[in-house]
């Protein structure tokens, strides 16, 4: 694998869970890294997970949906770093805002309230695009780069009682496909990464009745995200990474982003009249 040399890499949702093993492994990749958190109590922890290695981190403690506070932090970043070259929308939340034993107790979309809908697509969905605009610029500027979005399953965007978790990671998928479109031959890759199962972090509750120990690891997100920002990957894009089977299999772990292609898909008009 070619190692990317004197890149930086963004991960929201850095401080715990598969946003921490990411960061460890780009750390290890010898990358530098700002790992974004919304909780000040989650850096101590992640600086001890990444004993050895801090001089390349910077943890930062904000909320990324407050007003202002997205060009802080990419202002933050490139102060200490220089640039920004990777970015990974992992940041997110999950129905437990909801109801905590929304497993076991599914929520209708009609007991949704307005104020839950908008506090999970505003940290789900408009950080991600408020992000990526923010650092696209100096990508294209220097023709490489990469943005990863940490979506979900197709079964856990449409299933019942997955209101508002699964249109919020369902509106990731088809923006990250707009946006490798939008890119296409800039040198700026676009790129969706999901665990492949239940995963064990806190976004499913202790007492979910899940058999931790049968849970897909948060580590397994490590290999495949060490292999797209690598010099191997400049030219796939538009694609999704299911990182349990890409270890097993690469190429069976891959597939077209936002399932493109398996849909009725309708024709569309003439630009033009012939």
């Amino acid at each position: 694998m070619n190692k990317p040399e004197n890149k930086v890499a963004l991960i929201t949702g850095g401080l715990r869970g598969i946003g921490l093993a990411m960061v460890q492994a780009l750390l290890e990749q010898g990358l530098a890294v700002a790992a974004v958190g919304r909780r000040e109590s989650g850096i101590a922890p992640l600086l001890r997970a990444c004993e050895g290695r801090t001089e390349n981190l910077l943890a930062i403690a904000s909320d990324l949906t407050e007003a202002g506070v997205v060009d802080q932090v990419v202002a933050r970043v490139i102060e200490r770093f220089g640039r920004i070259d990777i970015l990974v929308n992992n940041a997110g939340v999950g129905n437990a805002i909801v109801r905590k034993d929304y497993l076991k107790n599914p929520v209708p979309f009609w007991q949704v309230t307005p104020q839950q809908w908008r506090e999970m697509l505003s940290i789900n969905t408009d950080v991600q695009f408020y992000l990526s605009r923010a650092v696209v610029g100096g990508m294209m500027d220097r023709r490489w780069g990469r943005i990863v979005n940490v979506t979900t399953s197709l079964y856990s965007m449409i299933r019942e009682g997955r209101l508002p978790y699964g249109p919020s990671k369902a509106a990731m998928e088809a923006t990250a496909a707009v946006m490798a479109a939008d890119l296409a031959g800039t040198g700026v890759t676009v790129n969706v990464l999901v665990p492949g199962g239940p995963t064990d972090t806190d976004m499913l509750p202790l007492d979910s009745g899940m058999d931790r120990s049968k849970m897909i690891p948060p580590s397994v997100m490590g290999p495949p995200l060490k292999w797209i920002v690598s010099a191997d990957a400049d030219d796939f894009t538009a694609k999704r990474i299911v990182a349990a089977k890409w270890i097993k299999n690469r190429e069976s772990g891959i597939a077209p982003i936002a399932w493109l292609g398996l849909g009725n898909e309708v024709i569309s008009p003439p630009t033009s009249p012939t």
